[in-house]
Parts: C-alpha cells; structure tokens; sequence
C-alpha cells in the first residue's frame, strides 16, 4: 500500500484528506491477481489510517458479511451491509472502512484482467454496481459454498497454471452466481447483448470521461449505433448516456473537491472544461450546489467524523 502523506491545506484552508492510491499486491502468491481472506484477517491487515483516509484501490472487491453487519463508504454514499449481503467495489472508486461491529465474512481482491477477456465482455460485474445486495435465503447457501470453495482453492493454489485457472473459474461462477441474484432483485435484466455494450461503454467511459462528452463518439468506441448505446442505457442503467456521462464527471469533480487542494480552475481544466464558468454551472446542475459549498460541506462532515 502507498503512503501519500500527510493531510494539507485547501485553498479555503480546509483540511484535505488525500486520496490513498492502493495497488493490488498480493504477498502470499506473488503475481497472482486475486487474494481471498476472512474479514477477521482483514481486520488484522488494515492500516487504522483507513478508517480516516479515503483510498482509492487499482483492484475490484467483493465482500460478503455472514454475521454481525458493517459499513462502508463508497464514493460519498455509506453502504450497511449486513449479514447475508454482498458489497462489491470496483476499482477506481473511492472508498473508506467507516464501521466495523465485528461482522465476520470474506474478502475477496481481484485484478480486472484476472478473468479472461471474454468472461468480463459477457459483463458479469455490470449487475453488480450499487448498494449491497441482500441474498434471498434460497440462494444465500449456494454463494456462500461458493466463496468457500474460492478461499478453499486459494490457500490451495501452488500457482501452476492449472491451479490459477481454477481460480479464475471458481470466480467467475460465484460472480454469475451474484449477477444472477441481482437479476432476479432488479427483475430487470435485459438481453446479453445490451449488457455487453453497457459495459464496453462503461469501460470507455472511465478512460475518456474528461476528454470526451458525446454519446456518438462512445457508440463508435464501443462499436455500436447511438441508438443501440440509449437502449443499454435506459434498460439496465437507468438513464441516458449523457446522463451517464455527466454523473461520472460529477463524480470525479467531487472526488476532487473533497480530497485534493486543487483549486476549481484547476479542476475545470483537468475534467475538460475550457472555462471555470461553464464548470461552475455544470456541476451546480448535477450536483444540486457550487463547487465551493460542496467542498466546504465535504470537509465540515470529514471533520465531524
């Protein structure tokens, strides 16, 4: 894990709270890109400093409570997970441990391009996203069975090539597993094909956001019509691609408010606007306030926490 050091000062002399970049590191197999341990042994890895100091990790997670209940902090929203119930979090996102009432459960860590490349196009983490995901009773033995037999194979892993591919399958089942429980609690789960597309859009989306704002333009990266795009959209991600595309710039300028010094002609410039004006006005209408009083409040609240 990197150290980025100590808090400074913001322009309106607030205290920042850096964001923690963390990168996978696995130090029982190196090399592997996926780690599996209990909560418990979590609890005993953790740097405290990740109870105060949001990170930002280059990896996904997957943590499943089956006793007791914790929270955590996801990109401004604090998530409740209780037992029976399946948080995931992606990589890039920023994230914070508020609370820990002694719930006991798995983490599991894994790089993106642990699953092979055509598992993750068939997009089975698109389902995913969101708040923690209850496990209806009939279905909550067989995912739990399945992170079992995922830790089970890992402590077993020696790391020749047969011992990872199980690994890699073992995920992969246990997360079509989840995908399919979100199915059945959204009961809206569209075609192969759209959720494909939605996540194509969603991977170029995260590349391009502060470059690019035109739904055309990510239908012909993603290598379908704008049409096709707005039908993905609105059936499996509630919204228009422009919407989409406003809240994922809305969400990194808030990223930045909250935890860099950076001033917000500096933000404006970073996330692709020519003028702060035009920044200013963009963010007041996603995120109901200006770019000021939202960094104010987010460091009122990291204060009082």
């Amino acid at each position: 894990m990197v150290d980025s050091g100590q808090a400074g000062l913001g322009p309106a002399g607030g205290a920042v709270a850096p964001i923690e970049p963390v990168p996978f590191v696995n130090p029982r197999c190196p090399g592997l890109g996926v780690e599996v341990m209990s909560l418990a042994q979590l609890r005993h890895r953790l740097p405290a400093r990740h109870h105060s100091v949001p990170s930002r990790p280059d990896f996904h997670q997957l943590m499943l409570v089956e006793s007791g209940n914790t929270g955590h902090d996801v990109d401004f929203v604090r998530h409740h997970v209780p037992a029976g119930a399946v948080l995931t979090v992606h990589a890039g996102q920023v994230q914070r441990f508020a609370e820990d009432a002694g719930a006991q459960g798995w983490m599991v860590l894994f790089r993106p391009e642990f699953l092979p490349a055509d598992a993750v196009a068939d997009s089975p983490l698109v389902p995913l996203e969101g708040s923690p995901v209850r496990l209806p009773v009939g279905q909550r033995e067989a995912i739990v069975l399945g992170v079992h037999a995922l830790a089970a194979a890992y402590e077993a892993c020696d790391g020749r090539p047969a011992a990872v591919r199980a690994l890699q399958h073992l995920l992969l089942a246990l997360l079509l597993q989840l995908a399919q429980v979100r199915d059945d609690v959204d009961r809206a789960p569209g075609p192969p094909g759209l959720r494909r597309v939605l996540q194509r859009f969603r991977q170029a989306l995260e590349q391009r956001f502060a470059q690019e704002r035109e739904a055309a333009a990510y239908a012909r990266l993603v290598g379908c019509s704008t049409r096709t795009l707005s039908r993905a959209c609105m059936a499996l991600a509630g919204g228009t691609p422009r919407e989409l595309i406003e809240r994922r710039v809305t969400l990194e300028a808030k990223r930045l408010l909250a935890h860099s010094p950076l001033t917000v002609s500096a933000i404006a410039l970073d996330l692709g606007f020519s003028e702060a004006t035009n920044f200013v006005k963009f963010f007041k209408r996603g995120a109901g306030c200006t770019p000021a009083a939202f960094r104010s409040g987010a460091r009122e609240g990291a204060t009082g926490t």
